[in-house]
């Protein structure tokens, strides 16, 4: 039976095909959310979710819609609330800017190169989102810990943790000026920005990562004020690339040749004043003589 999807998913096709037949055996409960809607994705099992795929250029507001959809009357990100995005590279040998603008509240933001980092999870009494790591993440010690961004060392902000035999590392910082400016200089690295109230900055060299397949995935959270104010703004991403601008490239070939025909002109016009003076100055000393 068709299955009331919700947060971006659905239902496996082949598994409604097959739930048609009488004699089906499938147990199409387990296929059915499975997977992401268009223009979105990831893999919404076991407490991961659904991240909203945004290109170049393409704004998004902090509810989760195109800023031509939302200018008008935008809705807010309240506090315990979460927004997801994918950021989805065109260009493969280009650096990335992933730029977030909150004009109202306070936001926190995760960053990972793998969807399945992240596990949310909702606090049935206040309904607030709560960002964990996923469990699966482990360190290289006799004891095995919950992988948490809470249990750093001041001293050492980032520490390593280990996933499907791939060394993660977990970055922490906190949003201070107008603007912030976060550079991600290493690969595999899960990333936290607490406290984001007006701009921020993420870098992301292509010398680094590799974007031939490579996504980034964020998750946005609004965090809990005493005034209870929720949280506004958008989230873009950009690939600057050298331009050529046609018009002021003649505008200046052209003035520059003009000139230099100008010069050329008076050079020529002065070749020409002295050769008369000179013919003048010998037909003088013919007469004298």
């Amino acid at each position: 039976e068709k299955c009331n999807c919700g947060n971006n998913t659905e239902s496996d096709v082949s598994c409604q095909t097959a739930s048609s037949s009488k004699n089906s055996a499938q147990e199409c409960w387990r296929y059915q959310c499975v997977k992401c809607r268009d223009l979105y994705m990831g893999d919404p099992r076991n407490g991961h979710q659904c991240y909203k795929t945004i290109n170049i250029e393409n704004k998004l507001c902090f509810d989760g819609k195109s800023i031509d959809e939302c200018k008008m009357k935008p809705r807010p990100l309240y506090p315990g609330q979460t927004v997801f995005v994918a950021v989805n590279p065109r260009y493969m040998n280009v650096d990335i800017r992933v730029i977030v603008d909150v004009t109202q509240g306070a936001v926190d933001l995760y960053l990972s190169p793998n969807d399945s980092s992240f596990v949310v999870s909702v606090n049935s009494s206040s309904g607030s989102h709560a960002v964990e790591l996923d469990p699966t993440y482990y360190k290289h010690e006799p004891f095995r810990k919950m992988p948490s961004f809470d249990g750093h060392i001041p001293e050492k902000p980032r520490q390593s943790w280990y996933y499907d035999k791939l060394e993660y590392t977990l970055a922490d910082y906190t949003a201070k000026d107008l603007a912030t400016y976060v550079t991600v200089d290493k690969k595999n690295i899960l990333l936290r920005v607490r406290n984001l109230r007006n701009r921020l900055v993420l870098t992301l060299p292509h010398t680094i990562h590799e974007l031939t397949h490579t996504k980034f995935f964020i998750i946005l959270r609004a965090r809990p004020s005493d005034d209870g104010a929720a949280s506004f703004g958008i989230v873009f991403f950009r690939q600057d690339q050298l331009h050529i601008d046609l018009f002021v490239f003649f505008s200046v070939f052209f003035s520059c040749f003009f000139l230099f025909l100008a010069a050329c002109v008076v050079a020529w016009k002065a070749k020409q004043a002295a050769d008369v003076r000179r013919c003048l100055e010998g037909e003088a000393s013919g007469r004298r003589a």
